[in-house]
């Protein structure tokens, strides 16, 4: 994975979006994605499902960086609620996205 702000763009084809409204719609979105999928994924299973031989190690680790885990999943939590809510009252579609049911999300992960 490439660590950069919009990782939208590096996606094959679609940097001819880069600089448009357009694109900054379709690279928040993708963001609001994979910070769910970060949440849901890459911390909840690992929490919840780690590996025999890493779970002291995972366990450890989520233990001592606990309160910038929990600060950085409020504010994508923040970002996600206000970005759904932005859409539903501009639109008369409800919004069904991967993260909809997200705000209950921390409180389901055993630390």
């Amino acid at each position: 994975m490439i660590f950069v702000k919009e990782p939208y763009f590096n996606e094959p084809g679609f940097e001819k979006y880069q600089g448009t409204e357009k694109g900054d719609g379709y690279s928040r979105r993708y963001n609001l994605q994979i910070e769910y999928a970060t949440l849901a994924y890459a911390i909840r299973e690992q929490i919840r499902n780690s590996p025999p031989y890493f779970k002291d190690v995972i366990r450890r680790h989520f233990w001592l960086k606990r309160q910038s885990v929990i600060e950085q999943a409020q504010n994508w939590l923040r970002e996600m609620n206000k970005y759904t809510t932005n859409i539903e009252k501009h639109s008369r579609k409800t919004v069904l996205l991967p993260f909809d049911t997200a705000t209950s999300f921390l409180a389901q992960v055993p630390l």
